[in-house]
């Protein structure tokens, strides 16, 4: 079993040749154990650039609705990088009008506030159905 727990993300300074901002996006997994050792918890991050384009075209009314679509990008790396087991303590994530799934402007009312609330993953119930999981909330089809 694991848990997530995330935290806000805060933003951090582009390079100056990317056009757009970079927040890094903390979060810890805690690996839930039923033996004997400690839980093992480890502190992880997302560096989560979104080009000027994109934040234009989804136009979010505050920093609180852009980080909510954050965390469903993050949450699905994440996933999708634990079933893979290449989960690295520090990720990269590019948002531009390129990517999957950017073509979709997110209702972020249907995304719960996500900060220092805990998720519990079954990394093998996850491994076997995948879209099983949807981190407690509905995502648009």
């Amino acid at each position: 079993m694991i848990e997530l727990r995330f935290q806000r993300p805060t933003e951090i300074y582009a390079d100056n040749a990317f056009s757009g901002k970079k927040y890094k996006f903390p979060y810890t997994i805690k690996y839930i154990t039923s033996g004997p050792k400690l839980d093992n918890e480890i502190q992880y991050k997302i560096i989560m650039s979104i080009s000027d384009d994109l934040l234009g075209r989804w136009n979010y009314q505050n920093e609180d609705d852009l980080f909510k679509v954050f965390f469903w990008f993050a949450s699905e790396l994440i996933q999708n990088k634990l079933i893979e087991g290449t989960l690295n303590e520090a990720e990269n994530l590019k948002l531009q009008t390129n990517t999957k799934n950017t073509e979709i402007i997110y209702d972020p009312k249907k995304i719960d506030d996500f900060i220092d609330k805990v998720y519990s993953l079954d990394l093998d119930e996850l491994k076997r159905d995948k879209n099983k999981i949807k981190m407690g909330f509905q995502l648009p089809n």
